[in-house]
């Protein structure tokens, strides 16, 4: 295997209309964000691109009891794992010549979550990265989907 070149993870001819779309809402702004976005993924003319934490808890408190209860022991559980994981990461320091090593766990000030907005609702995508993220420290987490399910909604309230 020594010598031989590996392919590239992603082909530059798939990445230019990537890049292209990134200017382009670089340059046009929110306006080109909701342009696509209408195109896209169907969101209504005039909608806004945000939804606010009370229509988040809107959506949960609209959900069946049993769903509401799925969604809330699974994110206890996520909570009590990702609690546990944290415990584990000790912090390390070490004295090295002419100074010191070492690494420590801290949380990033915002963090972004992603919901894919596909036929299925995906509430555990919420669940898995906003959750762990609360845990860890994150201070500011949001949550982008392109088309937000109740389910998906209520997993982010």
């Amino acid at each position: 295997m020594a010598g031989r070149a590996r392919p590239p993870a992603v082909r530059p001819e798939m990445i230019a209309p990537v890049l292209e779309i990134v200017e382009s809402v670089r340059r046009g702004g929110e306006a080109k964000l909701r342009e696509y976005a209408e195109r896209w993924d169907g969101l209504e003319a005039g909608r806004a691109l945000t939804r606010s934490p009370a229509e988040m808890r809107t959506a949960l408190d609209s959900l069946p009891r049993s769903d509401r209860e799925v969604l809330e022991r699974t994110a206890g559980r996520i909570e009590h794992f990702a609690r546990a994981q944290l415990e584990s990461a000790a912090p390390v320091d070490v004295a090295v010549e002419g100074g010191r090593a070492g690494d420590r766990v801290v949380p990033v000030r915002v963090a972004g979550c992603y919901a894919p907005g596909g036929r299925f609702p995906l509430p555990s995508s919420v669940l898995m990265t906003a959750v762990t993220a609360r845990v860890a420290g994150v201070r500011e987490v949001w949550l982008a989907s392109p088309k937000p399910s109740r389910e998906v909604m209520a997993a982010g309230a």
